[in-house]
This record gives C-alpha cells, structure tokens and sequence, in this order.
C-alpha cells in the first residue's frame, strides 16, 4: 500500500470516527441540536411560498375597539350571553370560547336578597310565596343563567377550560366529574410520554350543562418559548382529554368518534372519524402555520354585536372566540411573529386536520438521522481526499446546499419535516 493510500485511508478512519462522535452526541445530548432544528424550522416556516387558509373558520375578537365602545374586560355574563344570542341569529356552525367561566358572577343585589332569604330558619316561615319569588329574580337577574339559556337554545357552543400542571395545584372539588369532558375513546391501552396533567379548571355547572363540547386551550412552548407543536391528548386521572380546536372541529363535522391508540413507546395514532392525524409518541401535532396574524379572519366583537357585518361572514362557519387585545393577555411567540393571538393557533390546527394539511416527520425519522450522520462521513471520507482543495471545499458546499434544498422542497411540497442540523 502507497502512502497516498495510507492518506486516504486516515482521512476515511477519521471522519467515520467524527461521524461517530457526533451521532453518539445526537443520541446523548439532543437538547443542543434540537434547539438548532427548531430554529431551521421556523426558518423554513418563513422561506415557504404563502399558504391561504380554508374558508370554514373565522375569529370574532375582543379588540381594542370592542373593549371601547363595550366596555372594559371582562365582560358581564349578560353581554356574553347577548353575544352567544347574536352569532347564533348570524347561523354560525360552532361558537367556540377560547376562554373559561370557572367562577359564578358577582352580583350584590342578588346576594342581598339570598340573605334576607336566610333569615327564615327552623320554624319561621317566610311570607307566602317569598320562595317562589326569590327563585323568579334569580333566574331574571342571575347572568349565569341567562348565559346559560343562551348557550342551551343555541346548541352550538364548546367551551374552553384548561388544566394545571403544578404538582400543588387542586382541583375544585367534584366539578369535574359532573360533565362529560373526557370522550376520548380510547382503542388499545398502553404506557408513553403523554403530558399529564395535576388538576383541571372547569366552568361553574349552571353554565356547563347545555354546551355542545369542552376542549382544553393548553398551549406547551418549546425550550426557547415558541410554540410549534399542539398536545392534541392530556393525561388526567387516567383518563384522556381533547383540545379546544379538536372538540370545534368534531362539533362541526356532526360529532364522529374521537379514538386515541396507544402502544407501548406512546401514542401510535390518534383519529377524528376518518381523519388519521400525524403526531409524535407525546401525541403532539407539529402546527403548521400558514404565516403571521389574520391569516384568519378577524371580526370585532363590537362589529358583530351591532349587526354590523354581512351574515354570510359567519354563517356555518367555525368561529373562534378570543382576544387579540394588548391588554389582555393572550400572545404566543411563533415561528413567524413575537406577538401573536392564542386564538389563531388553535384556528390553525383545525384548519390542519379539517384540510390535512400536515408537517409529517414520522417517528423512524431518528434512525435516519444517524445514517445521514454516518453516511455524510463515510462519503466525505471516501471522495474528499480523491480531490484537490478547491474541488473539495466546492463538493462540501454543493454537497451540503444540495441537501439543505432538498429538505426545503421536502417541507414545501410533501409537508415532510427532515433534520438539517
């Protein structure tokens, strides 16, 4: 063997073994690389060709002009429940609030009349039909009440709650139960990372019981804060949840089952009738953002409530109910903005499963990860040495960029998530 061979044959040994190294760092160590993909991918995200939205979803807002000419936040039960009376008039598919009425009002002059109620104990009876007429002013007076009639007649609304995941925090006691939040049905039993959840935020009961659907608005940034992916199932005393996007969508579609199937490594497949969603063994989908704010459209409140806006705007269409106000505090980081409404993203992932509009980067992606590390250092090990400096260092850029457009075209055409980094 000639020393130019002997050269050959090194420059081979050590670049295998650099491979190596790095592939036994991806497996270690992921948190660095992982941090430099997610930011590939944002910059993937916004090298993409604008992507138009579906025309099934739509957001009514709580925006700066609604909180002048309505008032300030948040609203009395009683302007949300005329609220609830107006899109139904308006022939909306699905009222969905991206928000939680987890505590009664507040209303003085009706507490004072509950304590004049009280002071007829044991043997001192009230006047004749004092009862009847406590009872009356309640139900005429009480905000949760007539929200509550507005969500029962118009038969059409999913309301949000959210869960803890702060080991000290407590449920309130026995809400849960009371309604049927968990209607996931689970196909086949099995162990994974599923977030889990401590406690559960639920509505007050007398507005609970005539709703259509819960979902819960939970949103998981990633390390750096930005939120990419959506928990499409949580964990919570054995049973499993739904998010707010997945229960408007159902509503919408008429109600077909919701199944999540379970394997050993975590979630294997989670379906919305015939819809199989792609998502990873947490059961996370990968959200895949059309762009920046109002991709969607974004109709004010205040425009709604004043029969202002042409009713074909609304009419069988999913809307949304959240704030886009600065004030009220409701903005997500993106790959696309610093500043941007939770309410879209969850208008984002029903229009991914309504659409199948999927980022897909299957589970067996891992495994390809380690043989392009090592296949990029046996190759450069092979063919490198062969060439002169210029035609090397022109073969690594070429080699390199070639790869780098072939996951840009990967993302923009298949909707195929492959690593970069």
């Amino acid at each position: 063997m000639n020393i130019k061979n002997l050269f050959r044959l090194s420059y081979l040994k050590i670049a295998v073994g650099i491979s190596v190294f790095f592939a036994i760092i991806y497996l270690r160590a992921p948190s660095f690389f992982e941090l430099l993909e997610l930011k590939t991918i944002d910059a993937r995200f916004r090298g993409r060709p604008s992507v138009a939205a579906g025309k099934d979803i739509v957001i009514a807002v709580i925006d700066e002009k609604s909180l002048d000419e309505i008032g300030r936040w948040p609203w009395p039960r009683t302007t949300i429940a005329r609220l609830v009376d107006t899109l139904t008039a308006y022939g909306a598919g699905v009222i969905a609030f991206d928000m939680v009425f987890s505590e009664p009002s507040l209303h003085p002059e009706f507490d004072a009349l509950l304590s004049l109620k009280s002071k007829y104990k044991g043997d001192k009876a009230p006047p004749h039909g004092f009862v009847d007429y406590v009872n009356k002013v309640k139900a005429d007076i009480d905000p949760d009440i007539q929200l509550a009639k507005s969500v029962k007649n118009s038969a059409r609304v999913v309301l949000g709650y959210f869960f803890h995941f702060d080991k000290d925090a407590v449920s309130k006691e026995g809400r849960e139960l009371s309604h049927n939040y968990h209607d996931v049905e689970v196909l086949k039993q099995g162990e994974g990372n599923i977030l889990s959840a401590s406690a559960i935020e639920t509505n007050i009961d007398v507005i609970a019981k005539g709703v259509k659907g819960f979902g819960y608005y939970n949103v998981v940034p990633d390390s750096d804060g930005s939120v990419r992916w959506n928990p499409l199932v949580i964990k919570y005393k054995d049973r499993y949840y739904a998010p707010l996007s997945m229960q408007a969508l159902r509503a919408y579609l008429g109600d077909p089952p919701l199944s999540l199937n379970l394997a050993d490594y975590g979630v294997a497949n989670i379906k919305l009738g015939e819809i199989s969603i792609p998502v990873d063994e947490s059961g996370r989908l990968l959200i895949n953002y059309y762009g920046g704010q109002k991709v969607f459209p974004h109709y004010s409140i205040a425009d709604i409530m004043s029969r202002g806006l042409e009713k074909e705007k609304l009419r069988d269409k999913i809307v949304l109910i959240g704030s886009t106000a600065i004030g009220i505090y409701d903005m997500r980081v993106t790959p696309f903005e610093g500043i941007y409404p939770g309410v879209e993203i969850h208008a984002t992932v029903i229009d991914n499963i309504l659409n199948k509009r999927f980022i897909v980067r299957p589970q067996w992606f891992g495994l390809l990860d380690i043989l392009v590390i090592l296949g990029i250092g046996v190759i450069f090990g092979i063919v490198i040495p062969r060439l002169n400096v210029m035609a090397g260092v022109f073969g690594v850029i070429s080699f390199l960029g070639g790869y780098v457009y072939l996951s840009a075209y990967l993302f923009n055409n298949k909707g195929a998530l492959i690593n970069v980094t």
